[in-house]
């Protein structure tokens, strides 16, 4: 089935059965009726060599009404640009090149919900999803090859449902996508980085805090806000937003000091103490030390050696749960001193 993907997905797409991102449904073939997700498997399973494509960007096109026997199931496009991506990659690339790779093209790629990815970009960001499908690979052997072996007919679920189902299945993700955040991160940082609803720069005689004035994803505007006063600096500074299934957002200090200065993190998810986010702390100039991430602490998390030790932090707080959104109050405390809390 590995050998065959291939040609399935080819056979399919030249079909229109399942059209890349930005690409146009073609004409309907006259055919009876039949459920969606039975053409889609019958396109599959059909013998001629049809190569696959190269994805173009044309303006989107209305979707069907479900009710037409001839409509193509466009709620799987996610699943089909983020294969293409990966089979195009695997056999060449490592994880945290390809990583690199995607978020140097579309850092908020994580915040965006994976079946949502093809609203974005004109379809293109949907591409980046491929490293998703590597880390469901390593979790599941052979599991994204046999993806479609696992589309069963005559179910009112979608097709693209059907597919991340399975997904969240095979790559255990309500337990694992934490891991595959730290993977992302340890790679990622420095740089390129991921997109940040908010930073911070620490100094000797200032901090400025940096956020995004509107919620929208890939926001590339920032408000500053500048605090002289220790009151005002070395305080609690709070970041709130709701995080759909499956998704990150990310957080930024960057010290400008020598002295160490502390840090301490407390995270609240629907209004009670949490675990689900990670620091990670990058060396400062100098220090032979590198990066290195640890889950945050439900009771709190304090860090030392702000500025002496670390040059920058980076925080992410994640929604394991596929299914359901949650909101999230993320609160960094600067301390002039690097006594902070309980670790």
């Amino acid at each position: 089935m590995a050998d065959a993907f291939g040609r399935q997905i080819a056979v399919a797409v030249a079909r229109g059965r399942l059209l890349l991102p930005g690409q146009a449904p073609r004409a309907p073939e006259p055919a009876p009726a039949a459920p969606e997700p039975v053409r889609i498997a019958e396109a599959m399973r059909a013998p001629e060599p049809v190569r696959m494509p190269e994805p173009t960007v044309a303006a989107p096109q209305p979707a069907a009404p479900r009710g037409e026997p001839s409509a193509p199931d466009e709620t799987a496009q996610w699943w089909l640009a983020a294969w293409a991506r990966w089979s195009g990659w695997k056999n060449t690339l490592a994880f945290p090149a390809a990583v690199r790779e995607e978020l140097s093209k579309y850092p908020y790629l994580l915040s965006v919900p994976i079946q949502q990815s093809p609203d974005f970009e004109e379809g293109l960001l949907a591409y980046g999803y491929s490293i998703i499908m590597e880390h469901v690979e390593k979790q599941s052997p052979g599991a994204v090859g046999n993806a479609l072996n696992n589309l069963k007919s005559g179910q009112m679920q979608p097709v693209g449902t059907q597919l991340y189902d399975y997904l969240v299945t095979e790559g255990r993700l309500t337990e694992t996508y934490p891991d595959f955040i730290k993977n992302v991160l340890l790679a990622a940082v420095p740089e390129p980085g991921p997109w940040v609803q908010a930073r911070m720069i620490h100094s000797k005689d200032d901090t400025r805090v940096f956020q995004r004035p509107t919620p929208r994803l890939g926001e590339t505007e920032q408000t500053a806000k500048r605090f002289l006063a220790d009151n005002q600096r070395f305080t609690e500074h709070k970041f709130s937003a709701t995080l759909p299934p499956l998704t990150s957002r990310f957080f930024l200090i960057q010290a400008e000091l020598k002295e160490a200065h502390g840090v301490d993190i407390n995270l609240k998810v629907d209004g009670a103490p949490s675990d689900s986010g990670l620091v990670v702390t990058v060396p400062a100039v100098g220090k032979a030390t590198r990066v290195e991430a640890r889950r945050l602490s439900a009771e709190g998390t304090a860090l030392p050696g702000l500025g002496r030790d670390h040059g920058a932090i980076w925080f992410a707080v994640f929604n394991a749960d596929p299914g359901r959104e949650t909101r999230f109050q993320l609160g960094l405390t600067l301390r002039r001193d690097v006594r902070g809390m309980k670790k």
